[in-house]
């Protein structure tokens, strides 16, 4: 039994407060303090793996190491591998809803995009390759196709001028023009830039994109 603290169990320890001159002030380290249950201490690993997503952070965070973070995600059957790929999809939202709205939306090649957003071709080829399937490339570029075709076709009636006769003065024949028309072709965007100049309307207006259209993830945070 312990005469300073009657009825206290756990070990006493020492500790020296503001040097030797001072006495020493006592302080209570109790062994039978509540221990949370492993369901608990599995949520809190989850919320942080949904949080930070690495485990490098995660370990820095609980103050263990990055193996200890790793046998707890074993141990409890985590499936680490699909929160790390949902953490970084929202991570890198952002930037993929960006990828989306230039090449699909503004008809942007990827070097253009890729220094616009300040990124390598190759990083770009990698995030539409890894987040976006090749079906859903295949819709967008089809809509990109019809958007062009079907603003195209009005601005010529509003103008009143034929295909032959706007294809004379961009340098295009009749039959591609009328390929473009169909939604058949896909020009590239400094043909589309002389159908503007020639048709004497800015190039947003053949294009007509709208980012609330093409966000693949969350909400687009800006509009352009």
């Amino acid at each position: 039994m312990n005469t300073l603290y009657p009825g206290f169990r756990g070990r006493m320890i020492w500790k020296a407060d503001g040097g030797a001159k001072r006495p020493a002030v006592p302080y209570i380290v109790d062994r039978h303090k509540s221990v949370r249950s492993s369901v608990d201490r599995k949520q809190e690993l989850l919320a942080l793996l949904q949080t930070h997503g690495t485990l490098t952070d995660v370990a820095r965070h609980l103050h263990i190491s990055r193996q200890a973070v790793h046998s707890k995600i074993k141990r409890w059957g985590i499936d680490y591998h699909t929160l790390k790929n949902d953490f970084m999809v929202v991570k890198r939202a952002p930037l993929i809803n960006d990828i989306v709205y230039y090449v699909y939306g503004w008809n942007m090649p990827a070097e253009e995009t890729a220094a616009k957003l300040g990124i390598t071709k190759a990083k770009l080829n990698s995030l539409l390759g890894r987040y976006i399937s090749v079906q859903e490339r295949f819709r967008l570029r089809r809509s990109l196709k019809k958007r062009i075709a079907k603003n195209l076709f009005l601005l010529r009636m509003e103008k009143n001028i034929t295909q032959e006769e706007l294809g004379k003065i961009v340098g295009l024949f009749q039959e591609y023009f009328s390929g473009i028309e169909s939604g058949m072709h896909l020009p590239e965007n400094r043909t589309l830039n002389k159908i503007a100049q020639a048709l004497d309307v800015p190039l947003e207006r053949i294009l007509k994109p709208r980012r609330r259209d093409l966000c693949r993830y969350q909400k687009c945070q800006t509009k352009i």
